[in-house]
């Protein structure tokens, strides 16, 4: 009698064992299934900032060519500009 009772027992707390481990077991497949998705995400987000990091530099480099453009052509019509001042001065200076 006392041993089918001790029986019982264990059988019931090897019950509830093995629901609270299949309860833990799926929590734990929920947590690695949501950290896939996040690393995933994760991911796709630093591949745009690289993207995007890129594209800044990108446009730095073309930023700084155009300057540089912009800077040798006012060069070229100052330059321009102060040869036709100085001739138009000596015609007049040549008239006068």
């Amino acid at each position: 009698m006392e041993l089918d009772s001790k029986i019982k027992e264990l059988l019931s707390s090897n019950n509830y064992l093995t629901k609270k481990y299949k309860s833990y077991k799926e929590k734990y497949q929920l947590s690695l299934k949501e950290q896939k998705t996040f690393n995933v995400t994760i991911n796709s987000l630093k591949m745009k900032i690289l993207g995007y990091d890129k594209l800044v530099l990108k446009l730095q480099e073309e930023l700084e060519y155009n300057i540089r453009q912009n800077e040798t052509e006012m060069y070229q019509v100052h330059t321009v500009k102060t040869t036709a001042n100085e001739e138009s001065s000596e015609l007049y200076k040549k008239k006068y």
